[in-house]
This record gives structure tokens, sequence and C-alpha cells, in this order.
């Protein structure tokens, strides 16, 4: 009777500890990350009354007889099934979708696991979990950003770090997420955005300083200072006798009104101060419209190449009064001097002289030089032709003939001798026709003919001498157009350069200014950095405004020009607001695995050690190598299963009560078997 009754009562041990465990898990049915425990009995001892023994030839088998002496709890097990998620909404609670654990250190540096993922960042801007221990991350690549993995995309838990945010600047992080794979990133608070209004010449997004406080509608409200450049068609298309040298505002630059392609329309045959208004000046101003001016002056150059300086000029400048596309103070029209100055060229002609001399045998003699060949004859001055000659003219050496003149800088050369000499007849000839190589202004020569009338053949006899054929002279011809009205474009001026004023304001809403120059450089951009200047009444504090650089597209930024002209691109050309940003990622979250979750050891409060048989930590990025995506803005829910505990806490109650039951009855048999003794 006494062993049936110690079997029971180790059987009611067994039973209570059971409870514990059923009650224990219920009491943590509604807590985050909680693992239930389950208990396993095992019977412990067992005394054989009598062995078994084999069968025989004679007889069979029979099996031992064995007594046993009740129960034990054989293990009690943690179950790390995950359990479902709950939504808690909060940005910064984690729910690990699969195995793996979060790493914390405690403030006396032990390192434990948690399925719990309650962080935040404290006032020191530690990252922290529920009970404020921190909470361990990859160390994070400084030009990738990535976490530093070994090989097989693994790290020890040595190789995690604590992360801290500079107090400074955790105040400025809203929209702080956690990605599936553990990415910690926010956008920084008042970090501001340039959006671009309707304005085609600001080529890309803009920059501004991280300490920018500029904020609402950038505006420019001043275009000064614009510089305009010319450049001029080339003189091989032009049907000007001359070359546009250079054209320029020479004062005023800030408001000059000339924009475009510009064109000349003019009527001269010889250039003197008088034929000012024989250049007309068509343009367009800056707001698109045609133009039309008269020379306001006409200066002439000096030269020593026209046989006449005071009428034919090398150069020539024109003054026009073009009109500044603004008003002065009092309302009343200014004027902007723009210079027009001309090279010219020119080509050469002759004054034919038609003496005779019947002593010498000539009649008299003529130039006939064709007009191509005079245009860049290098001659001026009288010219003239000398002669040696015998009694016979038929077929005479060409030697005989000597041409003498001046060139246009003002030195005479060795007499030219002629090239050719052909008679009209070789019997009585009356025409000799002469023609010399003489030099030209660009380093060659040009065939120059000269015919002579001859009285008679006789007369030539042993006479020799010289006769002056002619004068040569500068002067300018127009293309074959007789002098008439004639319109050529002589070049494009457009604007190159300019400052631009913009206004904005900071944060406590009041107006700054600031201004950079564009300028039409040959790169396809050009960058304009604004730095705000103070100028409300109100001191500004807690910093500096910063500063906004806009990247301009010189093509598109010129043709606005020409289209709109400067006086209508005052106005808005966009917006400074806080926008939606570019992430900045903070920290990049780490879960553990170990190869036997039912080794560690619980330490309350949702953590756990490793023990001795669930082998050490290996660390993974979440969602790799077997461990589970991260869910932000929910927990982890308790593993209980009510029904379950309560089922089992029925069968643990009638197994205890069925162990209590042995006692009773056993009790009351050694109370019969006492009672025979009455």
């Amino acid at each position: 009777m006494l062993a049936s009754m110690y079997s029971a009562v180790s059987g009611l041990q067994a039973h209570q500890t059971k409870m514990n465990v059923i009650g224990n898990n219920i009491a943590n049915v509604n807590t985050y990350g909680f693992k239930k425990s389950r208990a396993t009995f095992a019977d412990v001892f067992y005394q054989t009354l009598q062995g078994s023994s084999a069968a025989t030839q004679t007889t069979g088998g029979t099996n031992s007889n064995q007594l046993g002496y009740g129960a034990s709890v054989n293990t009690i097990d943690v179950l790390h099934t995950t359990a479902g998620s709950s939504t808690t909404d909060r940005a910064m609670d984690v729910y690990i979708n699969g195995e793996g654990y979060l790493a914390v250190k405690d403030a006396n540096g032990t390192v434990n696991y948690t399925r719990v993922g309650i962080l935040s960042f404290d006032a020191s801007g530690n990252l922290v979990d529920g009970n404020g221990n921190y909470v361990l991350c990859f160390r994070l690549d400084d030009e990738t950003g990535q976490p530093q993995l070994n090989a097989d995309g693994t790290t020890s838990v040595q190789n995690l770090t604590k992360v801290t945010i500079p107090v400074e600047d955790l105040d400025k992080y809203t929209s702080i997420s956690i990605g599936s794979s553990g990415e910690i990133t926010a956008i920084k608070e008042g970090n501001q955005q340039f959006t671009v209004g309707q304005t085609s010449w600001i080529d890309s997004a803009a920059e501004l300083d991280e300490d920018c406080t500029l904020t609402g509608s950038v505006n420019i409200t001043e275009i000064s200072n614009v510089k305009t450049t010319f450049t001029a068609t080339a003189a091989a298309s032009m049907k000007l006798p001359a070359n546009v040298t250079s054209i320029t505002g020479t004062s005023g630059g800030d408001t000059l009104n000339v924009n475009g392609d510009l064109n000349f329309t003019y009527a001269v045959k010889d250039v003197t101060a008088a034929t000012k208004e024989m250049f007309s000046l068509t343009y367009k101003d800056l707001d698109g419209n045609d133009k039309t001016l008269s020379a306001d002056t006409l200066t002439l150059g000096s030269t020593t190449n026209p046989s006449d300086p005071a009428e034919n000029p090398d150069s020539v400048t024109l003054t026009y009064k073009v009109p500044d596309r603004e008003l002065d103070e009092n309302g009343d029209v200014t004027y902007t001097d723009f210079t027009v100055e001309i090279e010219f060229g020119g080509v050469t002609s002759f004054t034919n002289s038609k003496s005779k001399d019947e002593t010498k045998g000539i009649a008299y003699i003529e130039s006939t030089t064709t007009a191509e060949n005079l245009a860049n004859m290098d001659m001026k001055g009288d010219v003239t032709v000398a002669y040696n000659v015998d009694s016979t003219i038929t077929a005479k050496d060409a030697s005989d003939f000597k041409l003498q003149f001046t060139k246009l800088d003002g030195t005479s050369p060795a007499p030219l001798t002629a090239a050719s000499v052909t008679l009209d007849n070789d019997t009585t000839p009356t025409v000799a026709t002469l023609t010399f190589n003489v030099p030209t202004t660009d380093g060659g020569t040009a065939p120059y003919t000269v015919e002579i009338t001859l009285v008679s053949a006789t007369a030539m006899d042993g006479n020799s001498g010289s006769i002056k054929v002619g004068e040569a002279k500068r002067t300018y011809a127009l293309d074959g157009t007789n002098y008439a009205s004639v319109k050529t474009n002589i070049g494009t001026n457009e604007v190159s350069s300019m400052d631009i004023t913009i206004s904005t304001f900071n944060k406590a809403g009041e107006t700054l200014e600031a201004t950079a120059t564009w300028t039409d450089s040959a790169s396809d951009l050009s960058q304009l950095t604004f730095e705000p200047v103070q100028t409300g009444t109100t001191t500004t504090t807690g910093g500096t405004s910063g500063k906004l650089t806009l990247n301009v597209d010189n093509e598109t930024m010129a043709t606005t020009i020409t289209k709109k002209g400067l006086k209508k691109m005052i106005d808005s050309i966009g917006n400074i607001s806080t926008g939606d940003g570019t992430p900045t990622k903070l920290a990049h979250l780490a879960l553990a695995t170990f190869t036997n979750d039912g080794g560690l050891t619980e330490c309350g409060e949702n953590y756990y050690q490793p023990g001795n048989n669930s082998g050490t930590a290996v660390i993974k990025t979440p969602g790799t190598g077997g461990t589970g995506n991260l869910r932000a803005g929910a927990l982890e829910m308790s593993n209980v299963d009510l029904a379950y505990e309560f089922t089992e806490m029925i069968i643990c109650q009638r197994g205890f009560q069925a162990n209590t039951k042995m006692i009773t009855v056993s009790d009351q048999i050694l109370e019969e078997l006492v009672n025979m003794k009455r």
C-alpha cells in the first residue's frame, strides 16, 4: 500500500509542475513576444519482481514482472513558434515575421536577445528598446551605406554596434520608418527644396544648403547690368564694301535695348562726313519690336591707301542713339550710344590719259584692264609706260616697254617689263596691246593691259620716251548695284550677361534678396548661386539663410530673353518648401539566429541568453538566410493558445484528482488492514 501512495505522490508532484507551466502560459497570454512552454512526464523507476525467460523445447517463454513507482517531469520545453502580429500603428514597433532575434546590450554590457521590437530613440539620440537597452545594428560601409558582412552574408555579434543620432539633428527627422530588410530611414525636417515654376530656362533641380531657412515663393524682382555681345557676319558673305570689326554699347550697358539680328540699309558711292543719313540700322528691341535708326554721327578714319583720304577713308565709325528700355526718374526717354566701326577695303580704278605726242610716234594710250583685275591692284597715282623702239615695230621684244607706278603704301618699285606685246596686224600695225603682271594687295599678281594707238610704224623708228597712262585711284563699288539702296546683315547682337535679383522669405516671414550674374558661356549650363541678404526689419536668429543654386540652360535662357523681353521676365520662378526629401539611412537592424532555439535560456522581460545547447548567435540581414522579414507598425503576440491551455488544464486536473484518489483508496485499505486486529 505504501508503494502505491508514493507513486501517487510523485504523480501529484508532476501534475503540479504541469499546472505551474500552464499557469505561466495563461498568465502571459497577452505578453508581446512570449513563447509558451510545455511539461512532459516520464515514468521514473521499476522493481523487477520476476525476470523474463526464454522459450525451451518443453515450455514457452515468460515476460518479466516489473513494478513501477510513479512519474516525474521529463522536460519543460519552450516552443519558439512564430505567433501572429498585432498592429500598433507605431512606426518604431517592429514584428519579426519568421525566425530571428534582435540583439540588445544592457547597462552591464551583456548582450541579450528578444523578439519584442519596441524601439525608440532616447533623449540622447540612442536607439533603445522598451527597457532602455541599446539595440545593436550593423556597422555600415562608408561609401555604399550597406551592412558590413562576410562573404557568406553573415557576421558575428561582436561586429554589431549601437546607433546614436546627434541630438541637434534628432528633432529634425520626420517620417522615421523601418523597412522589411531592417533599414531605419527618415526625412530630415527643415531640408528645403526648390520647385521650379513655369520657367523653362532652369535646367535641373536646384540645390539648397543643409542649413537653409528659405521658404515661400521665389520671384525675380530686378534684372540689371545687362550686357550684350555682337557677332559679326563673315565679311565674305556681305555686300558692304567693308569689314565690320566691332559693334558695342559704349554707355548705359544695363539698359541697351538692342537684340537679335542687325541689318544695314545703305546707299553710298564715296563716303564723306555728310553721308551719315545713308546708313540706317534695323534691329529688334528687347521686347521684340522692329526698330530702324539713322546714324546720329559719322566719323571718318585716316589712311595712306586712297589717293584722296578726305573722300576715301579706310574706316568709318557710325554712332546711333538707341532709346533705353527704361525711362529716367523724370519719365523722359534716355538714349544709349551704340557704335559700329567699319573698315573699308575698296578697289582700284583708273582715270585714263589720252594726250598725243606725234614726235614720239604715239597717238594716245589707254588702260583696258578688266574690273576683276583692278579689285586688288596695289597701285595708286600716276601710271606711266616707258618705251624704246627701233625702225621696225613688228614682233617687238617685250623688254622695250616698261611700266612705272607707285604702290598704295607710297613706295615706287622698279619698273615692270611687259609680259607680252600684241599687234593688231604684222604689216602696218595701228594698235599695240601691252600686258604687265602688276602686284596685288594680297601678295600675288594680276594682268594689267594697256593699249597704244600708233600714228604709223615708220614714226616709231628710233624713238624712245614715256607717256602717262593715267591715274590709279582707290574708290568703292557696291557689287554691281550701281549704288542703289542695299540691305545686308552685319551680325547679331544678343544679351550675354546680366544680374538677376530674386526675393524670397525666411521662416520668420522676413524678406530676403540675393543677386547672381548670368553669363552666356561656351558651356551648355551656367550655375547661378544666390546668397540671400537680410532686408527685413526683424533680426534673423538661428543660423544663416543658406544658398540657393540654380542650373541654367544657356540656350533656352537666351531664347527666353529674345521672345519675352527682359521686362516681361520679372515674375515667379519657383517655390521653396519642405519637400518629400530623400530618405536618410539612420541604421540597419540585424537579426540573430541559433542552431537550437530550444537551448536558449529565458532571462525574463522577454530576453533570452545563449545556452550550452543553443549554439552561438549568427547575425544576418532580415529576410536572408532563413530569417524573417520585418514589419513596421506591429508587434508579435504571445503564441499561447487558450483553448489548448484550458484543455491541458482539464487533463492535468483530472490526473491530479486521480492521484489524490489513489492516496485516499490506499489509506482506506490500510485502515481496513489495521482494523483486522480487532
